[in-house]
């Protein structure tokens, strides 16, 4: 398991990212919403999950990442791992102060 996986939907946006990443010698894993995960495993892609799905992602997609990721995230949640830009930061309501992580 890595430190860090970057759950992202458009390769071309994070190639700075991965590329900063990569030279500094970040161990981290890349992960999209298509596919990538199965509810019944009970382990997270990495210790650190840090989402970068953007709401408007249903206008690139005709799978509507967006319902599957905030599933996604909070499972991987649930199993331990710490998500930065998680589910209770993409409700429609505001989160409370703290759990915007």
């Amino acid at each position: 398991m890595t430190d860090l996986a970057v759950l992202y939907e458009h390769p071309a946006w994070f190639v700075p990212l991965f590329a900063a990443l990569d030279a500094r010698g970040v161990e981290f894993s890349r992960a999209t919403p298509d596919g990538f995960w199965n509810p019944a495993d009970q382990t997270a892609p990495a210790r650190v999950v840090f989402n970068r799905i953007a709401m408007s992602s249903f206008l690139r997609s005709d799978e509507h990442p967006i319902f599957d990721t905030m599933a996604m995230l909070d499972h991987w949640r649930r199993t331990g791992a710490r998500v930065i830009n998680g589910a209770t930061c993409s409700r429609s309501t505001p989160p409370r102060r703290g759990n915007c992580r």
